[in-house]
């Protein structure tokens, strides 16, 4: 509740794993973040969170499940026709360490964030390897079309499929 104001100011939430994450940002200024409590996002939460701004910047922690939630998250704003870019924490595990080691850092990793689609498409291409390869190509088109498949809005989707086609150099027709 104390982030209300400051999600509808600045026209986006923080979304963060825990509640150290959340104090960590408050402490340092950063009042329009909240925590999923985990990896346990849920719907609901995000419903609750888009009558106050439809932008959310995922700031998850850098391990395998805090990149099971972001996706899980990103899955669920495309859902909902909503906006999600990811912010990268680097070497620093999640933003509670960011912020005790080098708070400077913020700034620049919301600056660099990824749409959340586009996160997830170079995230899939760096696993898939060379994309000089038709088999890795279709690696990264079998991963993502299925989250394409999810986003209803017809502009959405169309801007989509074109960063997917381009990322991967196919045509789009």
């Amino acid at each position: 509740n104390l982030a209300k104001a400051a999600i509808k100011e600045k026209n986006y939430a923080v979304l963060v794993e825990g509640q150290m994450d959340v104090v960590a940002l408050h402490q340092a200024g950063i009042i329009n973040a909240v925590a999923s409590s985990g990896t346990a996002i849920t719907e609901t939460q995000l419903i609750a969170l888009s009558k106050y701004t439809p932008n959310f910047l995922l700031a998850f922690d850098n391990d395998v499940a805090g990149t099971a939630t972001t996706k899980k998250a990103i899955e669920m704003l495309l859902k909902l026709d909503l906006n999600s870019k990811v912010v990268e924490f680097g070497q620093y595990k999640d933003a509670g360490e960011l912020f005790e080691k080098d708070s400077s850092a913020w700034a620049p990793a919301v600056k660099q964030a990824k749409e959340g689609i586009e996160w997830w498409i170079a995230g899939e291409i760096d696993m898939a390897g060379q994309l000089d390869f038709i088999e890795n190509k279709k690696k990264v088109l079998k991963a993502i079309l299925p989250i394409l498949a999810l986003v209803s809005d017809p502009t959405r989707l169309d801007h989509y499929a074109q960063r997917l086609a381009l990322a991967v150099s196919v045509k789009t027709d």
